[in-house]
């Protein structure tokens, strides 16, 4: 046994050495041209360090956890998820996320709310002048601005004078929702900070809300907490959750809501028996996803709403041995379709121009008098843009598709993701296989809601494919696909060291990507 152990450790010391080694080189080189290319030590040169140092320690401090001290993934999420969610956050100025403009004039108006600022005009919000004229850009993200944006993170003060100004109202997601960044926004004006620190806090409450969604769902699901992980590990994931955008929350939902359905519908107990074990848990739970799913089923024109119908998942396994459970998640559904899917979507029937809209989109009634045409404009849309959907489900142009790194580095992200999803760790669950159908279809539907949902949220009526479609709108149907593939084929030995092993080289190719995009600045 002794003799194993030794072997165990010099094991690891051989990967840790190998990892530093590699390492070691990108950082210098990375280093000497930045050096280059800056004039002194300004603070661009400074946030280089920070963030280079922050991520080298984050592998440093998730090889211990993950192969030294076996410690459990959601306590080892909420480290590399924090990390990382401050360090993409930092290197993706606030305006550079896609959309992220607009959310945050919608995140400002809920701010207002808090704040008790009402101006009784639809439409209208009432802000700080400091916020209005914030000096920050949407593009040209180079050196020079990142240097003048890493001195503006801890600015206090400024015109804090109040001013109404017009905002773009929008239904993709249910307003409540900005409340998260909202409240991010009310603590920085109470607190007289700066317009950047100030949109900085909106972030993080986007972030923290994401830890805590995530850190549930590692810990919920009975198995695939490794896909989990590197789901949630994605550089776009990160992204999103890491900026004021309007897929941070809903992404975050569905983390939760997939564990929540992958737990009850694999569970051995029934609900009555958790009810006994733990009464007022149990029913926080059940209530916060009852509410997440009513919440899904409202955005992005229904698009999301196949993750809401995985509840057909726990009546497909548990069925009449569980009446209690499969009524509640039939009534759930019920409500969740007839109470915030259908509202949001029946209008669309017979309208020809959405609200907010200034001119003719396509709409549910256009889409289904002509099929035909329908399925050319979902053929042109694949066709046209079906790379580009694969990149931006990774990350691998970030920001507003213009802060890129390295396709061959995306490439390895989804490699050691697929690869993964195949090993199994421990457990030996296996769906069923009307389960898998079920699984299969939902997700295709997802894919299909989510063009679906830009055509008729965002497209034009004459345009031949749908616009606004990105990668990033399919990582919720990610998680149970890649389930799917877990095989019994595969035999390996310590299937959770590797698993583990591949959670840890994600996280070393965060280091190589951090070190890109610092190096795009020139």
């Amino acid at each position: 046994m002794s003799e194993k152990k030794s072997i165990l450790k010099n094991k690891k010391c051989i990967q840790a050495i190998l990892m530093a080694l590699f390492i070691l080189p990108v950082f210098l080189y990375a280093n000497i041209c930045v050096a280059e290319n800056t004039d002194g030590f300004d603070s661009f040169r400074g946030m280089y360090y920070v963030l280079s140092f922050a991520s080298m320690g984050l592998v440093a401090a998730a090889f211990y956890l993950l192969l030294v001290k076996k410690t459990k993934l959601e306590y080892v999420f909420l480290l590399t998820a924090l990390v990382l969610g401050l360090t993409y956050s930092a290197m993706i100025p606030v305006r550079s996320a896609p959309d992220e403009t607009m959310r945050m004039e919608s995140a400002l108006n809920s701010a207002g709310t808090f704040m008790g600022w009402d101006t009784g005009e639809q439409n209208t919000m009432v802000l700080r002048v400091l916020e209005r004229d914030n000096g920050l850009s949407e593009t040209g993200i180079v050196h020079e601005y990142y240097a003048s944006y890493f001195d503006r993170l801890t600015e206090t003060g400024g015109d804090a004078s109040l001013v109404e100004m017009k905002f773009n109202y929008t239904e993709e997601v249910p307003q409540i929702l900005y409340a998260v960044p909202g409240a991010g926004i009310a603590l920085g004006r109470a607190l007289n900070l700066g317009a950047v620190p100030t949109f900085l806090l909106a972030r993080l409450m986007h972030l923290l809300f994401y830890l805590g969604a995530g850190f549930y769902a590692i810990r919920r699901t009975p198995f695939g907490k490794e896909v989990f992980f590197l789901v949630t590990l994605l550089p776009m994931t990160i992204q999103e959750t890491g900026t004021i955008s309007i897929d941070s929350v809903p992404l975050s939902m569905v983390f939760a809501v997939v564990a929540f359905c992958l737990y009850y519908a694999f569970s051995d107990k029934k609900l009555s028996e958790e009810w006994k074990e733990a009464k007022v848990k149990t029913t926080i739970e059940l209530a916060v996803i009852a509410l997440f799913t009513f919440l899904l089923a409202g955005c992005k024109y229904g698009a999301l709403l196949p993750v809401c119908l995985l509840l057909l998942l726990i009546i497909s396994e548990k069925g009449k041995r569980d009446k209690m459970l499969s009524i509640g998640c039939l009534a759930v559904l019920a409500v969740d379709i007839l109470g915030s899917f259908l509202p949001k979507i029946l209008y669309t029937f017979q309208s020809t121009v959405l609200d907010g809209a200034g001119e003719a989109h396509y709409t549910v009634g256009g889409l289904l008098s002509d099929p035909a045409h329908t399925f050319t404009v979902l053929g042109n849309t694949v066709n046209r843009y079906g790379d580009h959907y694969l990149y931006s489900t990774v990350g691998t142009s970030l920001g507003w598709f213009e802060i890129n790194f390295p396709s061959t580095l995306g490439f390895i992200f989804l490699a050691i993701l697929v690869a993964a999803s195949l090993f199994k760790a421990g457990d030996e669950r296996r769906f069923r296989r009307r389960t898998r159908i079920l699984i299969i279809v939902l997700a295709f539907f997802g894919i299909a809601f989510s063009v679906a949902g830009m055509l008729l949220g965002n497209t034009p009526a004459t345009s031949e494919v749908a616009e606004g479609v990105q990668g990033r709108y399919f990582i919720p149907f990610l998680l149970p696909l890649l389930l799917l593939l877990k095989t019994d084929k595969i035999h390996v030995n310590n299937g959770e060291l590797i698993l583990r092993e591949a959670i840890l080289a994600a996280l070393f190719m965060h280091v190589i990507v951090i070190q890109c995009l610092f190096l795009r600045a020139y």
